[in-house]
């Protein structure tokens, strides 16, 4: 196919979907550009079999001054493929994109197509071009099927697809017996996205009553915020009774150590606080957005641990448990010690699962090249 196609990623931790995207695009095109920030082109670099068939041009700067100063080169494309963006839609009159076929990258669907009541003048005016950016694209491209779905029952006036956020080769995570159970929390620690306090009010409960216990915590993060240094001192006081129950991270975790963490792990845990509300809509996980846990749980063929209340990718729900409530914790953390959830029973339901949700993805590819070649 002789179409040129250019992906824009304004996201600066995104990459592993954009290594996807590319992958997808350099099975089926010859000239494909990758216009992206400094930090994604740095990560994009570790997958040298997408590098060499892509041309890399990197911009240093904001994501609307991307689209400012480059709207020239993404219209010399046939198709281009853009993430989403955030903050102010001001810059919008200045910038002139016109390709044959554009694709937005949705993450937060509600941010687009449900927002909150805007108040003031400025609010109003930058909904109004918001509106004008999104109803410019031929299609949107969201990151899981549960999204989609949600999507086009809000709007259905334009195609809509999937590709996995990330869907790198599943690690073995779980398949070799490990004298510990580990139970990983991943993400940066942050009060305002997940749920740290009732968290660590069950396992500490727990390991008081349970001190024998054979699971050890990772809360695979840092904290990012001054405000939640209360979480990490929390640990800390557990681990002077416990010593070594809980790990955690000080500094950025390098992807190579997270993924190692991710391989060694028994079970996923979610904490997220599924509601977001925030100033100009309310997003829900598993519904309007996905969350990187689904994603770890599905590449890497790991059981989860997830609240009830938790939508997570389609035909996983065998690989999980459900709790209702954060005390309820102590009872699945009592079951898994007593072996009652055994995580190498899990992981081969998972495998299948992988395995399943992969033909599903790769019918949806094919409707996407469909969209692209008509």
């Amino acid at each position: 196919m002789n179409k040129s196609v250019i992906l824009v990623g304004t996201v600066g931790n995104h990459h592993s979907l954009y290594k996807n995207i590319l992958e997808f695009l350099i099975s089926e095109f010859e000239h494909i550009t990758f216009l992206t920030d400094t930090r994604n082109a740095s990560l994009i670099h570790n997958y040298n079999h997408v590098v060499r068939k892509v041309k890399l041009v990197e911009f240093n700067g904001s994501s609307s001054a991307l689209l400012k100063r480059n709207g020239r080169l993404i219209s010399q494309h046939d198709v281009a493929f853009i993430d989403e963006f955030f903050g102010s839609f001001t810059w919008l009159p200045f910038v002139k994109i016109k390709c044959r076929k554009k694709v937005l990258i949705t993450h937060n669907v509600n941010k687009w197509l449900n927002p909150k009541m805007a108040t003031d003048i400025k609010s109003i005016v930058n909904h109004c071009l918001k509106r004008k950016f999104f109803r410019s694209f031929d299609a949107h491209l969201t990151i899981a099927p549960n999204v989609k779905r949600y999507f086009l029952d809000i709007q259905g006036d334009k195609p809509v697809y999937y590709i996995p956020f990330d869907s790198t080769p599943d690690f073995e995570a779980g398949k070799k017996p490990t004298e510990r159970i580990q139970v990983t929390i991943p993400g940066t620690i942050s009060s305002s996205r997940r749920n740290y306090d009732d968290l660590l009010k069950e396992i500490e409960k727990y390991v008081n009553s349970a001190p024998e216990t054979n699971i050890r915590f990772v809360f695979l993060g840092r904290v990012t915020n001054k405000s939640d240094i209360y979480i990490t001192q929390w640990i800390d006081k557990i681990n002077l009774s416990h010593p070594g129950l809980i790990n955690y991270w000080n500094e950025f975790i390098a992807e190579e150590e997270f993924e190692n963490e991710l391989n060694q792990s028994s079970f996923l845990l979610s904490n997220l606080i599924v509601v977001n509300n925030y100033i100009d809509r309310i997003e829900v996980y598993g519904q309007s957005k996905e969350s990187g846990i689904s994603f770890a749980m599905y590449k890497n063929c790991i059981p989860g641990i997830i609240p009830i209340n938790q939508q997570v990718l389609e035909g996983f729900d065998d690989q999980i448990i459900r709790f209702k409530s954060y005390a309820s914790l102590l009872n699945i953390f009592s079951e898994i010690d007593q072996g009652n959830f055994n995580p190498l029973t899990m992981h081969e339901k998972a495998k299948k699962n992988k395995t399943a949700f992969d033909k599903m993805a790769l019918e949806e590819s094919k409707r996407i090249l469909d969209f692209i070649k008509s």
